[in-house]
């Protein structure tokens, strides 16, 4: 006669080894989740995704930002609601090789006096650092912005332009094109395009070797 009894805690012992397997499983990928995001997160890390030289990584506070002053007719802060992004707007230049240039803190972003100022006639172009030695920069998450997302500058009188993003693309950083970038992609609208690095890093060159554009016009 067979033994039910037996077979039963047979059963029980296979549900219990599964129950057991099944959660170890969960604890695995967990665990696994946490080293990434721990090692994403280190500076050792940082430094062989990014290791750009010559920058500043001192936090910028948000009195830093609220208490930063430009003339009126000049932009003061940029504000990407998609990505929670609020930082001060520096004038930037050229550097000695003709290129524009960019901020020394990687949580400012510059605007290239160069180009027209927001919300006038042409195409206001900012860049920002994307990422320091050993810290993510302000446009870190430049990339999560899609067509239809809102990009506001608030002038130094307070006068806030929202521009909507229309497209956005990756280039080789030997096939960006800067006239293209420099004018607004309606002809008929001002414009605003940002850039920022992407792509792997080239120690050699000590800069990335793709740039990612985002175009917009004014609202």
């Amino acid at each position: 006669m067979p033994n039910y009894k037996n077979a039963k805690k047979i059963s029980r012992l296979q549900q219990h080894k599964k129950l057991i397997v099944y959660v170890l499983c969960i604890i695995l990928v967990f665990s696994i989740v946490i080293f990434w995001q721990k090692l994403a997160y280190s500076p050792k890390f940082l430094q062989e995704i990014a290791g750009v030289s010559g920058v500043d990584e001192k936090p910028v506070s948000q009195d830093d930002i609220d208490s930063y002053i430009v003339a009126a007719d000049k932009p003061r802060v940029l504000i990407i609601p998609k990505t929670n992004l609020k930082a001060r707007i520096l004038e930037v230049g050229l550097t000695v090789d003709n290129a524009v240039d960019t901020t020394k803190s990687i949580y400012d972003v510059g605007w290239y006096t160069g180009s027209s100022t927001p919300g006038q006639k042409g195409a206001a172009f900012l860049d920002g650092h994307v990422s320091g030695p050993n810290n993510k920069g302000i446009f870190y998450d430049l990339k999560k912005l899609k067509t239809g997302d809102e990009i506001i500058v608030q002038m130094g009188n307070g006068q806030k332009n929202i521009f909507i993003v229309k497209q956005t693309e990756e280039k080789r950083l030997e096939e960006v094109d800067m006239a293209k970038v420099l004018q607004p992609l309606d002809p008929n609208a001002p414009g605003l395009n940002l850039m920022t690095c992407s792509g792997k890093f080239n120690k050699t060159a000590d800069t990335f070797v793709n740039r990612f554009i985002v175009y917009s016009v004014l609202k």
